[in-house]
């Protein structure tokens, strides 16, 4: 009990400061990324590896093309948003499925640095301590993985995205806002399982760990490097929009609150100042010290949200009137649905974390759905606690009267989603940087003992990666700081989440079903379809995927309309 007791706490502590992926804070292609800079398949593992070298040889570390040398990966907030970073996976020596694997291989990869390091090595030795004890743990020991888990999925999900929840749902109400966050929530839900199911049969079909970073993942189940370069290419969008958001929020919340009422400043001019402090910031200090400082405000948000919510929801005085009030678009209430469910679906976003919640909880279908299911539900219970309690008059979300708790929690989310998305976004620009290519060259003959302290010591990520992963979110931020910050949040969820978690699930689950369907003819086994944990076969699949296509093609008429519309051809 002692044990179920000191697991649970440092987990939640865990999901209280973990940096999300999409729908939080920031999507990363090398998957989503803890505080202090560090992922969870970071920490030493006794898993077969397919890239490391026999152990007599020396283990030696080569830096990604483009970077300045092998770095440690940034805390990705969205959500990220944890993963390996051998070039040589992506590099013409990509494993495949059937290869043998490497087993007993050296590895010199550090744990999570703090403050999340006992967490996760807590969470680990769970599963490890299953193994030990010829079994699995039992009653409340089982239950506290799936709540530790679960609550990891929570923290990644929940971020600066929320707080244009309310002028959202306004538009169609509260009552088919609440449908349709329910029904995003089953999409998301298939998804999030259907990569779970693949982590699983990797694991089980070739012996090798699901790497949490979503490139290296998809990279190794389609077989191609194509999907790798498909995945990072959608991240750097999806992050580039919603470092936008972040910008254009920061700087009309700043015009509009104490800085512009003194200084007389407008939201260009805020906005301007933001992003100069900002690229300052991730281009001067080490990634160590930019994670513990967006640990401590991802607990702050958390604290904050708590601070205005429930005295909202105790001032809503007819929840009845709340819940069933006409919204601001109720004369079109499909349309205002249809333009609100890119936003909606862009803060509920978690896939990018479940191969390494997969991992954490020893490839268990049980468990893995358990905590794939609770901690998706517990945001979006979250969104619709804030939006009835705002729509029903008990909160005041306004930068005026917000109140000092709404204050914190938007400039807490606001500067750790931005911090954590320019960190990752550097890191994508950095692996196509040209003029790194000589130190990259120099970092390949670096053993690991060099890497290690380089690593302990922290990076300062190159200021033209920086410079160029900024510019061009900073003049989109600029040119429409006095309008709609929610134009690029809807812009990532119309575009950029369907590929990453409708398409690419439904792709890499039909190829590991195809692969086991034919395991199953030629006699070698005879579980084909009973370890699926999404039902349906083939067709749940393709329901998905061309779900995904229907959205994008309908998002795709919508803006294409609106464009021509504003211009006076239509």
């Amino acid at each position: 009990m002692k044990r179920v007791l000191k697991l649970s706490s440092t987990c939640i502590a865990a999901a209280s400061m973990c940096p999300a992926g999409a729908g939080a804070f920031t999507y990363s292609s090398r998957g989503p990324l803890l505080p202090g800079g560090g992922r969870p398949s970071d920490a030493p593992s006794s898993s077969v590896d397919f890239r490391s070298p026999a152990p007599s040889e020396p283990v030696v570390h080569a830096a990604a093309p483009g970077r300045r040398r092998a770095r440690r990966s940034p805390p990705a907030l969205a959500s990220s948003v944890f993963g390996g970073d051998d070039p040589q996976f992506l590099k013409g020596s990509l494993p495949k499925k059937g290869d043998a694997p490497v087993v007993g291989s050296t590895s010199t990869a550090s744990p999570p640095p703090p403050p999340l390091r006992a967490a996760f090595d807590s969470l680990e030795r769970g599963a490890s301590d299953e193994g030990r004890e010829g079994g699995l743990l039992s009653g409340a020991g089982e239950y506290a993985d799936v709540i530790s888990a679960a609550l990891l999925i929570t923290g990644n999900t929940v971020g600066a995205s929320m707080m244009v929840l309310p002028s959202v749902a306004a538009g169609p109400g509260m009552l088919p806002s609440s449908g349709l966050f329910l029904a995003l929530y089953g999409v998301n839900l298939v998804s999030g399982l259907l990569l779970a199911e693949v982590a699983i049969g990797q694991k089980e079909s070739s012996g090798v760990d699901a790497p949490s970073s979503l490139k290296e993942f998809a990279a190794f189940n389609l077989g191609s490097e194509n999907a790798a370069g498909f995945v990072s290419a959608v991240s750097i969008f999806v992050n580039s929009c919603i470092l936008t958001f972040d910008l254009t929020r920061a700087g009309q919340l700043a015009s509009g609150g104490p800085l512009g009422g003194l200084t007389g400043l407008g939201p260009q001019e805020c906005t301007a100042l933001a992003a100069t402090a900002l690229v300052g910031l991730v281009a001067t200090q080490t990634d160590r010290d930019l994670s513990r400082f967006a640990s401590a405000t991802v607990g702050v948000l958390f604290a904050s949200f708590a601070g205005f919510l429930l005295p909202g929801l105790a001032g809503v005085h007819d929840p009845a009137a709340a819940l069933f009030a006409p919204g601001t678009g109720s004369s079109d209430v499909a349309g205002s649905l249809s333009a609100a469910a890119p936003i909606f679906l862009t803060t509920c976003v978690y896939q990018n974390i479940v191969p390494s919640v997969t991992k954490i909880l020893g490839y268990d279908r049980s468990k893995t759905t358990a905590a794939v299911v609770i901690g998706s539900l517990l945001p979006v219970c979250m969104y619709l606690a804030f939006c009835f309690a705002a729509l029903g008059g008990g909160l005041d979300t306004s930068a005026a009267g917000g109140g000092p708790f709404f204050a914190a929690f938007a400039s807490a989310s606001l500067t750790g989603s931005a911090v954590a998305t320019l960190m990752s976004l550097s890191e994508e620009y950095s692996n196509n940087l040209p003029w790194n290519s000589s130190n990259n060259m120099q970092a390949e003959t670096k053993v690991s003992e060099e890497a290690s302290t380089s690593e302990q010591e922290g990076e300062v990520a190159s200021v033209p990666s920086v410079v160029l992963a900024g510019l061009v979110p900073v003049l989109v931020g600029l040119a429409f700081a006095n309008g709609e910050a929610t134009a690029a949040l809807s812009t990532a969820g119309s575009y950029g989440s369907p590929l990453l978690y409708g398409v690419l699930p439904v792709a890499m689950a039909w190829n590991l079903r195809g692969d086991r369907g034919r395991t199953s003819q030629d006699g070698y086994s005879s579980t084909a379809g009973e370890e699926d944990l999404v039902p349906g076969g083939s067709w749940s699949l393709a329901l998905l995927g061309m779900g995904a296509f229907a959205f994008i093609a309908q998002n795709l008429e919508r803006d294409i309309s609106g464009v021509l519309s504003s211009s006076g051809l239509m």
